[in-house]
């Protein structure tokens, strides 16, 4: 960039050591055409050079490097020279050959609608089939039901309920709540089991294993009431406050008639 400066004032070097003796031998108004001439032509290379290693020393416009975008903002180059009415926004602000930045926040609001309240249905379409009284042992502590039958349309919410009684579901002395998508049971080995699901789910669990079984809380399970009942509901549930509304049967545990008094009669055998 810089050799044909050097090159230059090599050679004038070069002729400043041969020149003064070829002036001294020419006359004194040739002398100062020569040193005229030797400035005019210094002015000239001047003159020539110093643009050209200025355009070589500056980058061209394309060369910029236009900002880096992260990923949490949006970045907007406003470019000065387009013309007025392109975008329509104010870019008085903006001097020519400079870039504008403008960062832009975004935030998305998700709406979750509120799940609808389980209610009990108008219509109710129902039917269970349990015996109204249940004979035991009257020793007995606890009682096994017979296997229960009930039906109906959807999701159903049966309840169980009894003073003095824990009813024990499908697993016999564990606790067998479960809060699922499909079905729910809540109170097991509780006075107040509640079951909700479909027909056959309630099935399941409260002929489970042979059978419900009731316990007495102390004493004997003999003289005890129980209810159940059988409800259509719109979705799962187990509120107590829908127990009433749909099918409901009363069942009273009575003795065998065998009580401790009773007397074995004699049996012959015939030979």
């Amino acid at each position: 960039m810089l050799r044909p400066f050097s090159f230059l004032v090599e050679r004038l070097i070069h002729l400043s050591e041969h020149i003064p003796l070829w002036v001294r031998n020419q006359s004194r108004g040739s002398r100062w055409i020569l040193r005229i001439a030797g400035l005019s032509l210094a002015a000239l290379a001047v003159t020539q050079l110093i643009p050209t290693l200025a355009d070589e020393a500056t980058p061209p416009p394309n060369e910029i490097l236009a900002p880096s975008v992260s990923d949490s903002e949006t970045v907007v180059v406003v470019d000065d020279t387009s013309e007025s009415g392109g975008t329509g926004g104010d870019n008085s602000a903006v001097t020519p050959g400079e870039t504008q930045v403008v960062t832009y926040s975004t935030t998305e609001t998700q709406t979750i609608a509120p799940k609808e309240k389980a209610r009990a249905k108008e219509v109710q379409s129902t039917n269970l089939r349990i015996p109204s009284r249940i004979k035991i042992d009257p020793r007995s502590v606890t009682a096994l039901l017979p296997l229960i039958d009930l039906s109906g349309e959807g999701t159903l919410l049966a309840c169980l309920s009894g003073v003095g009684l824990r009813f024990d579901g499908a697993n016999k002395g564990f606790v067998d709540d479960v809060d699922d998508e499909s079905y729910l049971v809540d109170g097991d080995l509780t006075g107040a089991l509640r079951i909700s699901g479909s027909a056959a789910q309630i099935l399941g669990i409260v002929n489970g294993s042979g059978g419900l079984r009731v316990w007495a809380n102390s004493g004997r399970v003999v003289g005890k009431t129980f209810s159940l009942s059988l409800t259509s509901v719109s979705d799962l549930t187990t509120e107590s406050e829908f127990c009433g509304s749909g099918t409901t049967r009363q069942v009273a545990i009575e003795a065998l008639g065998v009580g401790l008094e009773t007397k074995k009669g004699r049996l012959e055998l015939n030979r």
